[in-house]
């Protein structure tokens, strides 16, 4: 999964779901969503 880092540790993401879209698996995000590696979530992407 994708990790995020949080005030308290990392966080496994498997599954992400933007609002109004379906959810998708990690791989198939970080594909049509690339400029999300890095990004602080929260943000518009």
């Amino acid at each position: 999964g994708i990790l995020v880092q949080t005030g308290e540790g990392l966080l496994a993401l498997r599954e992400l779901q933007l609002a109004g879209r379906k959810p998708l698996d990690f791989r198939s995000f970080v594909n049509g969503a690339r400029d999300f590696v890095g990004s602080r979530l929260g943000e518009e992407i």
